[in-house]
C-alpha cells in the first residue's frame, strides 16, 4: 500500500471517530438542553446551548460530506 492511499485511509478513519465524537457531545448537549426548559432555566443560556447544538451538527455534516467525497478529492 503506498503512503498516499495510506493516508487517505488514515483520514476517512479520523474524520469518522470525529464525526462519531460531534454526535455524542451534541447528543449530550441535547439531553442537557431538554432538561433546562421544565426547570425554567434562564432563556439567553438555553438559545445559545441550542445555537451550540446546531453547529456540532453543521460540523457533523461538513464531516460526512469529506467522507462521501470521491477519492482524492479531499
Amino acid at each position: 500500500m503506498d503512503t498516499l492511499t495510506l493516508n487517505h485511509l488514515l483520514n476517512e478513519a479520523l474524520l469518522s471517530e470525529i464525526g462519531d465524537g460531534l454526535d455524542s457531545v451534541a447528543d449530550r448537549l441535547a439531553a442537557l438542553h431538554d432538561g433546562l426548559r421544565p426547570v425554567g432555566g434562564q432563556e439567553a443560556g438555553v438559545e445559545r446551548l441550542a445555537a451550540i447544538i446546531g453547529e456540532l451538527g453543521w460540523w457533523r455534516g461538513r464531516i460526512d460530506a469529506a467522507l462521501d467525497a470521491p477519492s482524492g478529492t479531499f
